[in-house]
């Protein structure tokens, strides 16, 4: 709860330290720009996220998602979205509303194909 406290934070690095959740107060970082939670044990996307705006990047990779929160185009910051390592067997289809995203990384996931990725113009 000490970080959720620390309103200028930009940066955070949580990786590998077997988060199972986010605290709710997690949404008071309102200057986060870039955080990286990846290795963690989380199967549900943290809901405190979907509130932080400025958030640019995001790394959630080897954790346990299934599933995107169909709230998830309301991160109308994130340009980065590091997914890969995760048990996605389907698209997620909150993704293909995210046409701003330049970056998405699905790798090592198990998808067995691809919608029409069109909607998705900004990725590089």
């Amino acid at each position: 709860d000490g970080l959720c406290r620390l309103p200028r934070l930009t940066r955070l690095y949580l990786g590998g330290n077997r988060l199972l959740a986010l605290p709710a107060d997690f949404a008071q970082l309102q200057s986060l720009r870039c955080l990286w939670i990846e290795g963690n044990f989380l199967r549900r996307f943290p809901r405190p996220l979907l509130r932080l705006v400025a958030l640019q990047s995001l790394q959630m990779g080897d954790n346990r998602l299934r599933a995107l929160p169909a709230e998830l185009p309301r991160m109308t910051g994130l340009r980065g979205l590091w997914l890969y390592g995760n048990r996605f067997e389907e698209f997620p289809p909150a993704l293909l509303r995210m046409g701003r995203l330049h970056i998405l990384d699905l790798d090592r996931n198990r998808l067995g194909g691809f919608p029409d990725l069109h909607p998705l113009r900004a990725l590089r």
